[in-house]
């Protein structure tokens, strides 16, 4: 019963990105969104990968691989992966597909970006390498040239960073050795944001950190959540980050209760200065973005009280 209800879910997944897909290469998907500085966490594993995240203007995008059967397949889990979910089936092509709708008109240098409200914005792809990173990267290397052959990849030469469409940072067990020892290149590394005196932004233009392991649990039960030395130690690691051109995530941030959840983001927004919000919930992120997440103190057990109802 379990299985065949697993399968029913897989099938209408799988339905809602073939339907997205057909309208990306008809040039009919909605590219309208405002850019969010929001990183869209696990992206794999919505409904319609991608496509979810950019109806929601995220500028980030996650994507875990592992080099199986010959094929970077995608998922969190080796128990996620399944034949034909693959780094190229659910980014790399779709990808191609909506950034030549941006770019059909005549007499314009190709190079617009995927969002209409912003065309010089790169979208960000964080590919987090699972399997042996010596063995999996340079077959992510390998998947981007559809990208790479029109120009579309955000690239390193003589130095200089030259911003296009789409920036490809690896993450997990991608090996920095075969990226920093590389003078000409269009993918990058995601540095610890914990230590980045070793790092330059033309290695790492991304730092990231775990929450939890770093800044530490989040007990002060009221609005801003974090005590006053972890929000010393957010805004350090942020301000030194910053300091070299790398731009600051903060993952495995509290996803529950939602008070809690939008109460962290907001301070690391607001105070913490962080360039891409880590979010599983995309709706709420960009409601902490705009200012329209209600701003919780904690009332009670389970419970959340916002600034309005305690008057």
């Amino acid at each position: 019963m379990r299985l065949t209800i697993l399968a029913s879910l897989v099938t209408l997944a799988m339905a809602d990105f073939a339907s997205d897909l057909k309208l990306a290469q008809q040039c009919k998907f909605n590219l309208s969104a405002e850019p969010m500085p929001i990183h869209s966490h696990n992206d794999y594993t919505r409904a319609t990968p991608l496509f979810e995240a950019l109806s929601y203007g995220c500028l980030s995008v996650e994507a875990d691989v592992w080099w199986v059967n010959d094929e970077l397949e995608v998922g969190h889990v080796p128990t996620d992966l399944v034949q034909g979910k693959t780094l190229a089936s659910l980014y790399i092509e779709p990808l191609v597909d909506l950034l030549k709708c941006q770019n059909k008109n005549p007499g314009g240098d190709g190079l617009n970006g995927i969002y209409s409200q912003n065309a010089t914005q790169p979208l960000q792809l964080l590919i987090d390498v699972k399997t042996d990173g010596l063995t999996t990267w340079p077959h992510v290397v390998e998947a981007l040239e559809p990208l790479r052959e029109r120009g579309w990849l955000t690239f390193l030469a003589n130095g200089t960073i030259h911003e296009r469409a789409i920036t490809v940072v690896g993450t997990g067990n991608t090996p920095l050795s075969l990226i920093e020892d590389t003078d000409t290149r269009d993918y990058f590394f995601d540095g610890p944001l914990n230590n980045v005196s070793n790092l330059t932004a033309s290695v790492a233009p991304l730092a990231s950190t775990n929450f939890f392991e770093d800044i530490g649990i989040v007990w002060q039960p009221w609005s801003p959540f974090l005590v006053a030395n972890q929000i010393k130690k957010v805004q350090r690691q942020v301000d030194a980050a910053h300091a070299l051109g790398i731009k600051a995530r903060y993952w495995n941030t509290p996803g529950w209760p939602s008070g809690l959840r939008d109460g962290v983001m907001s301070t690391l927004w607001e105070q913490g200065n962080v360039d891409y919000l880590n979010a599983d919930d995309l709706a709420a992120a960009v409601a902490v973005i705009k200012g329209e997440s209600p701003k919780f103190i904690f009332y009670g057990p389970g419970t959340f009280l916002t600034d309005s109802q305690s008057d």
